[in-house]
């Protein structure tokens, strides 16, 4: 293992037993060239002395009340600020602990640092101190469930050295890293966090990354609390939490390590990627309680990663709902709401939210058919059969690319059916249901169909599978 990460040995001294402290220099070096940074060549013994004996009284106002640092005051008087720190002590001044130091000389930018990229350029970057709403994790809400699910999959916390001597770093952090800048520039919008998104590469593939990392103890045990852990990632569980949470927690993992993506160009998909297979278990439970059938979860051939998946273009319209009903733009990712609603728009044929309606729910009656007389019911058309007004239809290949949303009118269905559940009754698309409803005598069998008091018995399912063949018939031209 080497001594330091770009070094081999002390650029000073040359030493690699006493620990590496930063800079290239050992603890021993890096103590005697801090001392000579705030010491100045010319040293004047005489104003020193004058300092110790006159100066005593405004020392602590100095320190304390103007918040000079050790540093400031050595320079002040022409002395080392070993020597600031020996009247202190002497006179019983109380100091500062190092959070409370390092605060200070951050929020005055006196902690900085030279980076250097792999080019070789060097540029000066000064430490910011970051604001952050501390009470963020304490309770649960729908902003906090989504960002939490977000951490879940593309988030690490990471303890100190107090915590676990195998870190080096001083405190314990939390961080993010992400292809896209979007979902970090939204959750920490939402954290109500001003922390610095930064440009990296990952260490395996070299590919951009975009990452931020906040450094808090409190932060950290929050984290705990809600069930995250260090090294999570084959080990972590679904987090506890309330009902109407849990949507937004799933749609906070599926920006993480989910995907909704055409196969073949054509194909809707909609799936999910873990390496814990209790977490994926849980998710697809709670995905059922939500109104989506049991995916099964499968295995890669490593056996580190387990994925599921949703292969129908109805489960990933409901999925969309699920997502995305009644939640703000600042809540989701962009790309994959795009992809989802485009689904939705394909398989509804009018905006998704707009289309959805319960069992019971009536919407104002409006006639499906161009008909001359007003007093038409089903009965006439049983009595008086004629041909269809729109005809048999030839049978079109679903386009390649998702069609725009088009506008449509609101129909009337007989109780109990919607347009939803007239669907999967007929094993159509939502949005063939409007054309269907242009044909007498598909509108007669569908209010034969309604009457029915027994969904279970022969006589209905023969009706269905009937108006089945009727309706491709009508819309495919098959017989």
């Amino acid at each position: 293992m080497p001594w330091a990460r770009k070094h081999d040995k002390c650029v000073k001294c040359g030493t690699t037993e006493t620990q590496h402290q930063a800079r290239g220099l050992c603890t021993r070096c890096y103590e005697v060239d801090i001392g000579l940074r705030h010491k100045t060549r010319k040293r004047r013994f005489r104003r020193r002395i004058k300092f110790a004996i006159q100066s005593l009284d405004n020392l602590a106002l100095e320190y304390w009340g103007r918040k000079m640092s050790l540093g400031d005051l050595a320079k002040k008087y022409n002395c080392t600020r070993q020597y600031v720190y020996k009247l202190l002590k002497q006179h019983g001044v109380p100091r500062r602990d190092k959070s409370s130091a390092r605060t200070l000389a951050i929020t005055e930018g006196k902690c900085s640092f030279t980076r250097t990229d792999e080019i070789g350029n060097e540029s000066q970057v000064v430490l910011q101190k970051i604001n952050i709403n501390k009470n963020f994790f304490k309770a649960w809400s729908r902003e906090m469930a989504y960002v939490l699910g977000v951490i879940f999959t593309d988030g690490n916390i990471i303890p100190g050295r107090e915590r676990d001597s195998k870190y080096k770093t001083p405190g314990s952090r939390l961080s993010i890293a992400q292809k896209e800048p979007e979902l970090l520039e939204k959750v920490l919008s939402l954290m109500g966090c001003d922390a610095k998104i930064s440009l990296g590469k990952q260490s395996l593939t070299g590919n951009p990354i975009h990452h931020f990392s906040i450094a808090s103890e409190e932060l950290y045990d929050d984290l705990l609390n809600l069930g995250l852990t260090p090294r999570k990632s084959r080990t972590m569980q679904f987090p506890k939490m309330p009902e109407p949470c849990v949507r937004h927690f799933i749609r906070g993992c599926w920006d993480g390590d989910g995907s909704v993506y055409l196969e073949r160009v054509r194909y809707p998909r909609a799936s999910y990627i873990t390496g814990s297979p209790q977490f994926a278990e849980e998710m697809i439970r709670q995905l059922v309680n939500l109104g989506l059938r049991r995916a099964r979860l499968h295995s890669h051939q490593t056996g580190h990663s387990f994925y599921f998946r949703f292969g129908t273009v109805a489960a990933c319209t409901r999925l969309y709902h699920v997502f995305y009903d009644e939640v703000p733009n600042s809540m989701y990712l962009s790309r994959k709401f795009d992809r989802f609603r485009a689904i939705a728009v394909d398989h509804e044929g009018v905006l998704a939210d707009e289309v959805i309606l319960t069992l019971n729910q009536w919407t104002e009656p409006v006639d499906p058919i161009p008909v001359e007389s007003r007093d038409w019911t089903p009965e006439t058309t049983a009595q008086n059969p004629t041909r269809d007004v729109a005809g048999p239809k030839p049978f079109i290949p679903p386009s390649k690319t998702l069609t725009a949303p088009r506008e449509k009118a609101v129909l009337a269905f007989p109780e109990p059916f919607t347009r939803t559940t007239l669907a999967e009754l007929l094993a159509i698309s939502p949005r063939h249901v409007d054309r269907i409803m242009q044909s007498r005598p598909i509108v007669a069998n569908i209010y034969k169909l309604s009457r029915s008091k027994d969904v279970s018995s022969k006589n209905f399912n023969d009706g269905v599978r009937d108006l089945r063949g009727q309706v491709n018939k009508f819309l495919y031209g098959w017989d």
